[in-house]
């Protein structure tokens, strides 16, 4: 009920601005494009004071790509893959991992204990608002993502699998008819 109350608006002035923004550089037709990314791991302190302070994880830069079909001047189908290498897990002082397991080394500061990479993909619509050459959107998509995991020490299992939501709000800017920069 309260999502209905937003949708109407937000359809009146997608419309709005659908006519207002038909200048060439909102067409119809296919688009890609790549881009690169850094990503932040948003739980860098539970994992410190889950650990008392014995480990960190560093951000990461990675990539993307993009495809789809703008549908109308609003609106898109899109795919999205993105990929993340090298989430490190490092210790922030030496460790004896011998308590973890018996057999594992004493490790010293800034040893890399793990590392994640992460593939993702997913299929979202893409509400455009048109205007001129700068189109803010909003993203909404489902998908699945990959976690690869270097474990060097034989800490945890291998690679993991889950479902994959996008909730994305950015913009496209046209330099030309035909040539977007997006953020």
């Amino acid at each position: 009920r309260g999502f209905a109350r937003w949708l109407c608006p937000l359809a009146m002035l997608l419309a709005t601005a659908a006519q207002a923004g038909d200048d060439g550089f909102a067409h119809p037709g296919w688009y890609a494009g790549l881009g690169a990314q850094g990503q932040f791991y948003l739980l860098q302190n539970d994992v410190e004071s889950e650990t008392a302070g014995l480990l960190t994880v560093n951000n990461t830069v990675g990539f993307m790509a993009r495809g789809g079909y703008r549908v109308t001047s609003w609106f898109a189908a899109e795919a999205i893959y993105e990929y993340a290498p090298g989430f490190d897990l490092e210790t922030d002082r030496s460790i004896d991992l011998s308590a973890i397991r018996p057999g594992l080394p004493t490790v010293p500061k800034g040893t890399k204990l793990l590392e994640l990479s992460g593939n993702t993909a997913t299929a979202n619509a893409k509400f455009i608002l048109p205007i001129w050459r700068v189109q803010p959107y909003l993203s909404l998509g489902l998908g699945g993502s990959i976690v690869s995991i270097d474990d060097p020490f034989d800490l945890t299992g291998a690679s993991k699998a889950a479902l994959a939501g996008r909730l994305g709000i950015g913009g496209d800017v046209y330099l030309t008819r035909h040539l977007v920069f997006f953020l």
